[in-house]
């Protein structure tokens, strides 16, 4: 059985090298396997570490918070 730091790995894999065009279909087959094989995997969190890693995260937050000092 995986764990939460293969999940992790895996997201960052997929966030990082896959394109756009086949990112969707390919996450969505790979949660329901994950999901099969662990009944505690998060596929919420999953899904979305796919698509945002911390650093993303981290650079898409301080971009809101520069716009709401600047204009709120």
């Amino acid at each position: 059985m995986m764990t939460r730091k293969d999940y992790n790995k895996l997201a960052s894999l997929i966030e990082a090298h896959l394109t756009d065009c086949n990112k969707d279909k390919f996450i969505t087959e790979l949660a329901n396997y994950l999901e099969q094989d662990n009944p505690n995997f998060n596929r919420g969190m999953f899904v979305h570490s796919c698509y945002w890693t911390k650093e993303k995260f981290k650079a898409n937050l301080e971009k809101q918070n520069q716009f709401d000092r600047k204009y709120c």
